[in-house]
């Protein structure tokens, strides 16, 4: 059990950060009208987008937490000060009863904590798949108001147009036409020469 728990633990991380990674990627590409199956992004980029946005969540989360506990710290030291002033005791005293409790609370949560890691690891997920999407159509919205320019050589032919990803074997990149951006790729392979110019704002 002492083995398997732990185990767990990292597998619900990996599995959450890479949830995350997929689920940005996948709102990104969906903005460009491009199927999220027809994308490979590199398995790096998507653990370090993941483990961006899961890591912004657990620090939120810690901060709440940290300021719940610390709160229930100074509502037991004024309960405790309280307590002793009614019973015109020290406060030693008067917090004997408070620290009992905080620390049968400390065993119950302790004694629940494989139990409360598990469940905080799988909500975490949810929430992170769920900002991983709206980070994914957010970044993608960027992309289209400011156009990557690039100009892509293939022998003597060029293209040229707004480029918003390059994942393991393809640049992906946009053209208007007609007012209407239009969604293109080339394998990387290929190519002779991807010429990346300065970003012009629509």
């Amino acid at each position: 059990m002492k083995l398997i728990e732990p185990l767990s633990s990292a597998l619900l991380v990996t599995g959450c950060v890479y949830a995350a990674g997929m689920a940005q990627n996948s709102a990104f590409m969906r903005v460009f009208g491009v199927n999220p199956a027809f994308s490979q992004p590199a398995i790096d980029k998507i653990f370090y987008d993941g483990g961006l946005i899961t890591f912004e969540l657990f620090v939120k989360h810690f901060i709440i937490a940290s300021a719940v506990l610390i709160g229930l710290f100074c509502v037991s030291a004024v309960a405790a000060i309280i307590i002793a002033y009614k019973r015109s005791t020290s406060v030693r005293n008067a917090a004997v009863p408070v620290i009992d409790f905080a620390q049968s609370a400390v065993n119950v949560g302790g004694k629940a904590s494989s139990f409360a890691s598990l469940l905080y690891l799988m909500v975490l997920t949810f929430l992170a798949y769920e900002k991983a999407q709206e980070d994914g159509a957010a970044i993608a919205d960027s992309f289209i108001k400011t156009c990557h320019e690039v100009v892509i050589k293939k022998g003597k032919d060029e293209t040229s147009g707004c480029a918003f990803n390059k994942d393991r074997d393809s640049i992906w990149f946009f053209t208007i036409q007609d007012d209407t951006p239009v969604t293109n790729s080339k394998l990387l392979s290929e190519l002779d020469q991807i010429i990346y110019l300065d970003p012009v704002t629509f």
